[in-house]
């Protein structure tokens, strides 16, 4: 039905006019309430309840979703990531290593909660909280041990340095940024090591003419490898090996070897860390044999007083399985007698017994010494001290000068 007065086309016209009028006012009242929904949004607990409840029946509400989950503000979500370092810290026992951990995008930390834990956040190793270190929360073993590094804070660049480095130390550590709700965390990884002392061989030739050779090394971490060989290179097998850990969790570690009778070369023992790529080495002769040095100078001492008389031998091997005499005047009995290991009472003159003691601190060095207790003006003179191994025989002596009578 056309009506009155207006052509078809005329009419038409109107029609599509008021068709988009429609639309635009229908595009408004949506704008209008989306505003509506992104301000209570703010506000609201479930965000996207309300979103759905708005949406679920309109078509056209539907394809706008993606836009306006865009637009939602990310509730509980941080907008920095905590980086740590790419790969494992290794520090030494004893010495100092730092956990660093820093934010992206850079900015600044110094109003943040700081946090580095162990396995759980509860397992504090510093806690940082208004701009000041919190000791109450801080695992014992890590008090006076650990401080932060904060002269890049402003920049979210932050480390907790530790020192003295213990083996307990080793494992993973947390980092957690946190400001108001939101937090970030990051892991690091600290890998602990330690060089022990120089190895030491100890020589004892059994009754068979064999010669025992045993290399022992402390203070290691992780456990290290021990390796004999040849001065070729040929590496040897070790007879045994033995292994410890000390209070600190440190290694003492040694390793034997068994040579035949009259062996001429030289052998070497090698201690070696895995995890610092590092090694310690000595190199070990079998002596043909050996000479026994005395003090250059006779001993002086007091009456009453104590007298030291030392022995060492050249080159330095261990006298822990040799027959040790110091001896005056007659070869036995004697002043005092070491053998296998004790010292021998029964071939003692009577005149010492109760009054000497050997002194064998650095015997697996060659090293030692008899010690006169309360000295008598009698006890002045010469004495000969006497290292015995298979059939080597060496002596040397001493001369002991008394005053004070």
């Amino acid at each position: 039905m056309w009506f009155e007065g207006k052509g078809p086309n005329e009419q038409g016209s109107n029609s599509n006019t008021r068709h988009r009028a429609e639309i635009n006012c229908y595009w408004c009242v949506t704008i209008l309430r989306l505003k509506v929904l992104m301000h209570s949004l703010q506000h609201f607990a479930a965000p996207e309840r309300l979103v759905i409840a708005f949406l679920q029946n309109s078509c056209l509400h539907r394809c706008l979703l993606t836009l306006i989950f865009l637009q939602l503000p990310k509730l509980n979500s941080a907008d920095f990531d905590v980086i740590g370092p790419p790969g494992p810290i290794l520090a030494l026992v004893g010495e100092g290593a730092e956990l660093p951990c820093h934010l992206y995008p850079q900015m600044s930390a110094e109003r943040m909660e700081l946090r580095w834990f162990r396995n759980t956040l509860s397992s504090v190793v510093l806690l940082y909280r208004k701009g000041v270190e919190q000791d109450r929360q801080q695992m014992p073993e890590y008090r006076g041990r650990v401080t932060m590094d904060k002269d890049s804070i402003s920049s979210g660049r932050v480390a907790v340095r530790l020192h003295p480095v213990r083996v307990s130390d080793e494992g993973m550590y947390g980092c957690v940024f946190k400001v108001q709700q939101v937090y970030e965390e990051a892991f690091i990884h600290l890998k602990v090591a330690a060089l022990g002392s120089e190895p030491h061989i100890d020589m004892e030739t059994k009754e068979s003419g064999e010669i025992q050779l045993e290399c022992s090394s402390e203070g290691w971490y992780p456990e290290p490898q021990v390796q004999w060989r040849t001065s070729q290179g040929e590496k040897l097998l070790s007879t045994s090996e033995f292994s410890r850990t000390d209070e600190e969790g440190l290694f003492t570690v040694a390793a034997s070897l068994t040579l035949r009778k009259n062996y001429q070369d030289s052998v070497f023992c090698c201690i070696q860390n895995l995890r610092l790529d590092q090694k310690k080495e000595v190199a070990f002769s079998i002596p043909a044999h050996f000479k026994v040095i005395g003090p250059p100078m006779p001993v002086l001492a007091l009456v009453g007083e104590d007298a030291e008389l030392p022995c060492y031998l050249s080159p330095n091997i261990s006298t822990k399985h040799m027959e040790l005499r110091w001896f005056r005047n007659t070869f036995s009995p004697a002043v005092l007698v070491y053998r296998d290991g004790v010292e021998q009472d029964g071939e003692q003159m009577q005149e010492f017994k109760g009054r000497v003691t050997l002194v064998g601190d650095h015997i697996s060095m060659g090293r030692v010494a008899v010690r006169i207790h309360s000295v008598k003006a009698s006890d002045e003179g010469v004495y000969g001290c006497f290292f015995k191994a298979e059939q080597v025989e060496e002596e040397a002596f001493i001369h002991l000068k008394v005053t004070g009578e």
